[in-house]
C-alpha cells in the first residue's frame, strides 16, 4: 500500500528540519570552541610573558626603543605597565606621554605630561639634591633634544629642575601640534625656557599665527 503524498511531505520537511538544527548545533560548538581555545592560548601567552618578563625589565626595554624610536615596540611595553600600574611614577608618565605624542594622540599626551608635572612639583623629603650641576652641562641641556629620550625610574628622581624642563619642553611641542598658541607662549615665560632650542622656534611659529610682536 502507498504511502500518501500528505505524509511523504511530512516526513521530509522534518528530516530537513532535523539536519539543518544539526547543522547550526555542530556549528555553534565550532565557534564556541575555537573562541575558547583563542581565549585559553591569549591567557597562557600573557601568563608567558609576564612570568619571563619582569616589570623592571620591560622598562628598561622600553626606554631603549624610545631611545633607538622604535614607537611600536615603545608604546607596547609602556601600555603594558601603565594598565598594571596602580601608581605611575613621573618616567612612567612622562615615558608614556613620549609614546602618544609619536602616535599623534597629542591630547592623551598632554594629560599625561599635566600629571606627570604635578607629581614632579610635590616635595619629595626622601630626596635631596646635593649636586649643583655646572653651567655648560646645562646649556648643552637647553640646546639638545635629550627631553625627547625616556626617562629610567631614578633618573626622573635626580634633577627636578632638569625633569620639570624637559616636561614643559614637551608640553610645548604638544601644544604646537593642537594649535595653542598663548598656551606655548605662555610656558615659554617660565624660567629658563626660551633658552631651550625647540621652544625658542614654537614661539616664533606661535607669534606669527597669532600677530604678536
Amino acid at each position: 500500500m502507498r504511502e500518501r503524498p500528505e505524509k511523504i511531505d511530512n516526513q521530509l520537511y522534518f528530516n530537513v528540519l532535523f539536519n539543518n538544527l544539526r547543522f547550526y548545533v555542530i556549528f555553534f560548538i565550532y565557534i564556541y570552541t575555537a573562541k575558547e581555545k583563542k581565549m585559553i592560548n591569549n591567557f597562557k601567552k600573557q601568563s608567558l610573558i609576564n612570568d619571563v618578563i619582569e616589570p623592571n625589565t620591560l622598562f628598561i626595554d622600553g626606554v631603549e626603543y624610545i631611545n633607538s624610536q622604535q614607537w611600536a615596540f615603545a608604546y607596547e611595553s609602556f601600555t603594558q605597565i601603565f594598565q598594571s600600574r596602580k601608581h605611575k611614577s613621573v618616567a612612567l608618565l612622562y615615558n608614556m606621554a613620549l609614546c602618544h605624542f609619536y602616535a599623534n594622540e597629542y591630547a592623551r599626551a598632554f594629560t599625561l605630561l599635566t600629571e606627570s608635572l604635578m607629581q614632579q612639583t610635590t616635595p619629595k623629603p626622601a630626596y635631596q639634591q646635593v649636586v649643583e650641576i655646572p653651567i655648560a652641562l646645562l646649556n648643552l641641556e637647553f640646546e639638545s633634544l635629550n627631553y625627547q629620550l625616556g626617562l629610567q625610574e631614578n633618573t626622573a628622581l635626580k634633577n627636578t629642575h632638569i625633569i620639570k624642563l624637559r616636561i614643559r619642553r614637551l608640553l610645548v611641542d604638544v601644544h604646537l601640534q593642537l594649535e595653542n598658541w598663548q598656551e606655548v607662549i605662555k610656558l615659554s615665560e617660565l624660567p629658563d625656557m626660551m633658552k631651550c632650542k625647540n621652544v625658542q622656534s614654537a614661539v616664533e611659529i606661535s607669534k606669527s599665527k597669532t600677530n604678536i610682536i
